[in-house]
C-alpha cells in the first residue's frame, strides 16, 4: 500500500512541476489573469502533493481519511480540468502570446492525464488491512486441514472503493 501512495506522491509532484512551469511562463509574459489562475493551480497542486506525502507515513486506520480526501479532490479536479480540455468555449487557459502554444497545450493535456492516473490510483488504494484471519487460531488442526477454501482474504468486506460505488467503511 505504501508503494501506491509513494507513486501517487510522485505523480502529484509532476503535476506541481507542470503547474509551476506554467506559472513561470505566465509571469514572464506579464499575463495577469493567467498568473492568478496558475497561482491557484500551484497552491492546489502543492496542497494535494503534501497530503499525498503525508499519507505515506500513515498506517491502516489512520490513512483512510487522507485517501478519501485525496480521492475526492483528485476526482473533482480531473472532472473539471478534463471537461475544460474536452469542451472548451475558448482555448484552454494557456498563455497565447508565446509562439510555442503546442508545448503549453501538451502541458495542459499532460496535467489532465496526470490527474486522471492519480485519481485512478487513489480510487484503487485499499482503505484497510488485508481481510485475513488465520483459521489455525480458532479451529483445531484437523478442521484446518479439511478447509477447501485457501483464499487469503477469507473475511467478507470491501477494502477499496473501486469498482463499488458505495461508500466504504474505514476499519
Amino acid at each position: 500500500m505504501r508503494w501506491k501512495k509513494a507513486f501517487l506522491s510522485l505523480l502529484l509532484s509532476f503535476a506541481l512541476i507542470s503547474n509551476t512551469i506554467s506559472l513561470g511562463w505566465s509571469v514572464a509574459n506579464e499575463e495577469r489573469s493567467d498568473t492568478v489562475i496558475y497561482a491557484l493551480h500551484v497552491c492546489f497542486a502543492l496542497y494535494v502533493f503534501l497530503l499525498a506525502v503525508w499519507s505515506i507515513g500513515q498506517d491502516n486506520p489512520d490513512h483512510c481519511d487522507s485517501i478519501l480526501h485525496l480521492t475526492t479532490l483528485l476526482t473533482v479536479v480531473f472532472l473539471l480540468l478534463g471537461s475544460a480540455a474536452i469542451l472548451p468555449p475558448t482555448r484552454p487557459p494557456i498563455i497565447t502570446s508565446i509562439e510555442d502554444g503546442y508545448i503549453l497545450l501538451g502541458l495542459w493535456y499532460g496535467l489532465v492525464g496526470i490527474y486522471g492516473i492519480a485519481c485512478f490510483i487513489a480510487y484503487t488504494t485499499p482503505l484497510g488491512p488485508l481481510l485475513h484471519y488465520p483459521p489455525s487460531d480458532i479451529y483445531s488442526e484437523k478442521t484446518v486441514q479439511s478447509i477447501t477454501n485457501m483464499d487469503e482474504e477469507n473475511v467478507c468486506g470491501i477494502i477499496s472503493m473501486f469498482p463499488s460505488l458505495i461508500l466504504p467503511h474505514c476499519y
